[in-house]
């Protein structure tokens, strides 16, 4: 059994930093569990709708978490590595990513029927280099589009695309054609990406050198592009869009410390070049 604690100064980190969680070997009383503390393992957390469930990856499988703290339940089983799991807009359904040695597939859970269906596959990508990177899999970040109701993810292969995910054939329809990224063939420039809240514009970020990246905001009708950030030796993830459309927030890391960055994008400064 997990329990999940947040402490109030920092639940609103909750979005971009890993969870803190207490592993239970019993489900007895207080006094019959050995408690450890996690410090990694926990990534993509994501809030469902009416803000009360976390969906998190925690050390391959995808849990539900109680946002006020309590009882964790295992979504996810088996053999496959589970992450980026995303919402729909009504908290019915949850869709993550599951890897295996032979495929990435988007995998589609529905909670009123208790069953999960696959949306699309891939095969993975093969190692990079000389393998100092390991495999690389090929679907990432992803996010629902806030008005046309279709899913739209990062194609490490290719940029960034979507799919109907109520169309049996399911054909993906591409957003973003991405180059590759400089030092690692055959991966796109993009990482993270997320939608305004109008559906009108998308903020992304894409790598400038192998190591480095920079924010950029692109219009959907017209793709106009603006640059956020400097092209400066700076990593930056996990963006996301404000409910309010007004800013974003992402992880800035530089110098070996990861900095929480809201960032105005109505008004912004912006950078050429």
């Amino acid at each position: 059994m997990i329990k999940t604690f947040f402490p109030k100064k920092s639940v609103h980190l909750i979005l971009i930093f890993p969870i803190c969680i207490i592993l239970s070997c019993k489900p007895a009383t207080i006094s019959g569990q050995r408690i450890t503390t996690v410090s990694q393992g926990a990534y993509n957390p994501s809030i469902s709708p009416d803000g009360s469930t976390i969906a998190v990856g925690i050390l391959g499988k995808i849990w539900l978490l109680p946002v006020q703290g309590g009882d964790a339940k295992q979504l996810t089983f088996g053999k496959s590595w589970d992450h980026h799991p995303v919402w729909s807009r009504s908290g019915n359904t949850l869709t993550y990513v599951q890897d295996s040695p032979n495929s990435s597939e988007i995998v589609y859970y529905n909670f009123s029927t208790g069953t999960s269906r696959t949306l699309h596959a891939r095969s993975p990508a093969e190692h990079i280099g000389s393998g100092s990177w390991g495999p690389v899999y090929s679907i990432g970040d992803m996010s629902f589009h806030p008005t046309n109701g279709r899913l739209y993810y990062v194609d490490f292969r290719s940029g960034i695309w979507s799919i109907e995910p109520n169309n049996p054939r399911n054909n993906p329809e591409q957003l973003l054609s991405g180059s590759v990224r400089v030092g690692r063939p055959g991966i796109t420039e993009f990482s993270s990406f997320s939608f305004s809240p109008n559906g009108e514009s998308i903020v992304v970020v894409k790598d400038t050198t192998d190591l480095w990246t920079h924010i950029q905001t692109i219009s959907i009708n017209d793709s106009t592009l603006s640059r956020l950030t400097p092209l400066d030796k700076i990593k930056h993830s996990n963006v996301r869009w404000n409910r309010d459309g007004t800013s974003i927030i992402y992880i800035e890391q530089r110098g070996g410390t990861e900095i929480l960055v809201k960032q105005n994008v109505k008004n912004p400064m912006r950078y050429t070049g």
